[in-house]
């Protein structure tokens, strides 16, 4: 009786007030050349970090571009014009409009950030988080639909193929961001203060 399901807030900004072209532009991309963001929460992920650089090279390519965000201990490449890398996304709205892909951890947040903007997604469970919990999540959104899974240990030999083949499907792509739009829990912050503010005046 105790327990009410909210959804976690996101900033207004998530909700792609960009379009994919002006985000992109922003970040000195080409407006359409497919793009993929890849990131491992906000110090990074070693085995993300191998897997994007083993790929960068056959990855652009094939004309993808690449916006990654490292962490700030990792010995990043240099940026060029198809591939922006940060140590740390401060614009991270602006990050998921550009991206036509995207590949990360399963952290409540960034899930929530994602179904926001209706990402299709590639989820990376951090294999050492507390009682495994970013797996369960990532296993509650792939039975939604919403995203595949690729265990922390496999990523490197299979981030190339599993990129290429979700950027050669639109349609596959295009099934993911609905599923993802529909776990949106749409005005969690509005909610969750209501319900503050009728417990504390009761």
């Amino acid at each position: 009786d105790k327990i009410s399901v909210m959804g976690n807030p996101v900033r207004k900004a998530f909700r792609m007030n960009a379009t994919q072209a002006e985000a992109r532009q922003a970040l000195g991309l080409q407006p359409s050349a497919p793009t993929i963001l890849v990131f491992g929460g906000s110090l990074g992920a070693r085995s993300l970090n191998d897997a994007v650089r083993n790929a960068s090279h056959d990855l652009t390519n094939e004309g993808v571009q690449i916006i990654w965000q490292t962490g700030k201990d990792y010995p990043a490449p240099t940026n060029t014009n198809t591939m922006k890398i940060f140590p740390f996304i401060t614009d991270m709205a602006q990050a998921l409009a550009s991206a036509d892909l995207v590949i990360c951890r399963a952290g409540a947040s960034t899930l929530a950030e994602l179904s926001v903007a209706g990402k299709p997604a590639i989820l990376i469970p951090f294999p050492h988080a507390a009682n495994d919990h970013q797996r369960a999540n990532a296993q509650s959104f792939v039975r939604q639909g919403a995203a595949l899974m690729v265990e922390d240990s496999a990523i490197s030999e299979q981030f190339f193929s599993l990129v290429m083949n979700l950027l050669h499907h639109p349609e596959q792509r295009a099934t993911l961001s609905d599923a993802m739009r529909r776990l949106h829990g749409a005005d969690s912050a509005q909610r969750i203060a209501q319900h503050i503010l009728i417990e504390i005046s009761a």
